[in-house]
């Protein structure tokens, strides 16, 4: 599983930040450039480094802002309507399955309304589920 830069940066960057200045120091060390070096160090392990060490989370929410979806923004508004009784439940679910067919709904929120449409359609049966049934279940939580 990939990181998003977003992650990276509030995660891990302190340490390629100070890793690179390391190999830039030996670098320009070898090369007999010591005053260069010295301002490598100042800037890449007392200033970078506990910058994105200890502020990374809020150097990335400042660089990526926050992570909202047009479909997120579009469920929340089909909850807010609904819940202010503005639309009813046959209003609300049409619209709702409207949205999952536009794809602009997570996928948390598709198996859960998935599950509630299956147990609100699905009449209560006192005969045992089949085998197939089941694992169709099982692999669909």
């Amino acid at each position: 599983m990939g990181k998003t830069a977003k992650e990276f940066v509030a995660n891990d960057l302190w340490m390629a930040i100070a890793i690179l200045t390391l190999g830039a120091i030996v670098l320009l060390g070898s090369l007999g450039l010591g005053a260069v070096s010295g301002v490598v160090v100042a800037i890449g392990w007392f200033v970078l480094t506990p910058l994105f060490l200890f502020w990374g989370a809020e150097i990335a929410e400042f660089l990526y802002g926050e992570e909202t979806s047009q479909g997120t923004d579009a469920l929340t508004e089909l909850k807010g309507r609904y819940a202010r009784g503005e639309i009813d439940d046959a209003e609300f679910e049409q619209r709702l399955e409207r949205l999952i067919e536009l794809d602009e709904v997570p996928a948390e929120t598709r198996r859960v309304t998935d599950r509630t449409a299956r147990s609100s359609s699905e009449p209560e049966s006192d005969i045992p589920d089949s085998e197939e049934q089941m694992e169709n279940r099982e692999l669909e939580s």
